[in-house]
């Protein structure tokens, strides 16, 4: 691009944040005010991050948890650079 104001203003867009009307619906409820939305979204996150938790804490009073831990980890410095320098940088992350 030739114009830095045209560039500025295509940027300027890209990044705004678009507010619109979320709505979420629990259990047939519609929920429409945000601290509401947030809030169960919260308690669900929680949810399931504690019932995770509690699993894993289980398993470790059990003496079940990871039987094949990773103990060390050998890096090839010379592997790392060949690596690095065979991505394709026009490639999008994760393919």
């Amino acid at each position: 691009m030739s114009d830095p104001k045209l560039f500025y203003k295509y940027i300027s867009d890209k990044t705004k944040i678009k507010s619109a009307n979320q709505r979420l619906n629990v259990d047939g409820e519609i929920i429409e005010e945000e601290r509401e939305i947030v809030q169960v979204l919260n308690n669900k996150f929680k949810e399931v991050f504690m019932e995770v938790t509690d699993q894993l804490e289980e398993q470790e009073r059990q003496g079940e948890y990871w039987a094949d831990k990773l103990e060390s980890i050998d890096f090839d410095r010379e592997e790392i650079v060949k690596r690095l320098q065979s991505l394709d940088v026009n490639k999008a992350l994760g393919c």
